[in-house]
């Protein structure tokens, strides 16, 4: 019966920490109920000592390393780029239609300034001083309408305003260069 008024009374708290998976906005989390999180890392349905219960987060604080979570991804991100040799095959065939589809879908208010493919990624570097943010029905539609690169993984890295990065990766099994 106690552990059960324990139970009831436990400080719950949401963290997200960045989507692993692709995404057109910097909003997009996956959530992590700390409720469920049990001493031991026991989940629910099993006992609560409570010797172990977090204390909820301040809202500023909880955004202050949400978004810390966030830039410590996409310089992970950049630094795999930065330290993957080249597949030159690869980059050969995929920048050019990274270029193309992006110019296509994004219109002229986003310059592509850089597009560079290593062995597993590509990084593609877009400004757009019209607007602090690509707007979401933009890249919604860059999205769904991306063709052949609709294989890669999207990542996007939008810590600075006017400016966004993306990092399409690459898949095991993707097409080859002639399905490009």
């Amino acid at each position: 019966m106690e552990r059960e008024a324990r139970r009831s009374r436990a400080p719950t708290f949401k963290a997200t920490i960045p989507s692993q998976r692709g995404s057109a906005d910097d909003g997009t989390a996956e959530t992590f109920d700390s409720g469920r999180l049990r001493a031991g890392g026991e989940q629910d349905g099993e006992e609560l000592d409570g010797a172990d219960v977090r204390e909820p987060l301040d809202p500023e604080e909880e955004e202050r390393s949400v978004h810390e979570a966030r830039i410590a991804f996409w310089d992970g991100l950049s630094a795999r780029f930065d330290t993957e040799p080249p597949d030159p095959a690869w980059r050969r065939e995929t920048e050019p239609v990274i270029t193309r589809v992006i110019s296509e879908q994004l219109g002229p208010q986003v310059s592509v300034d850089d597009v560079v493919c290593s062995s597993s990624l590509c990084r593609a570097k877009l400004t757009h001083p019209q607007w602090p943010r690509i707007p979401s029905d933009k890249f919604i539609q860059f999205t769904l309408s991306r063709g052949s690169l609709a294989t890669m993984e999207i990542q996007v890295d939008t810590r600075d305003e006017g400016a966004t990065v993306l990092y399409f990766l690459r898949r095991e099994g993707a097409p080859t260069e002639h399905d490009l």
